[in-house]
């Protein structure tokens, strides 16, 4: 019993614990919808495109990205950036068609 315990403890206590980093569609201060600069380094987030159990669900539009999960891509005048990461992300997103928001 001790030892099944013992594997399966850390296990709870990572899942328990394990929040997403973003609130009312915000990321620390910044409002998760808005015109988008994709960078290459010093990013306001750094962002891993996943399949299943993102952060949020992002739609790219072309115009007035109002609603959480709206994103215009742009190359300046840029509400904030991102940077594409395989590891140490601030956030996780998938891209979707619809219904984007968290």
């Amino acid at each position: 019993m001790l030892k099944l315990i013992k594997y399966i403890l850390p296990f709870f206590t990572a899942t328990a614990f394990a929040t997403t980093p973003i609130s009312e569609c915000k990321f620390k201060d910044i409002q998760l919808n808005g015109k988008v600069k994709i960078v290459t380094y010093n990013a306001d987030i750094k962002v891993k495109v996943v399949e299943h159990a993102a952060d949020i669900d992002v739609q790219i539009v072309s115009y007035n990205p109002d609603d959480c999960g709206e994103w215009q891509i742009v190359t300046y005048n840029e509400d904030f950036t991102i940077q594409f990461v395989e590891h140490s992300e601030d956030i996780t997103i998938h891209f979707v068609t619809y219904n984007p928001g968290t």
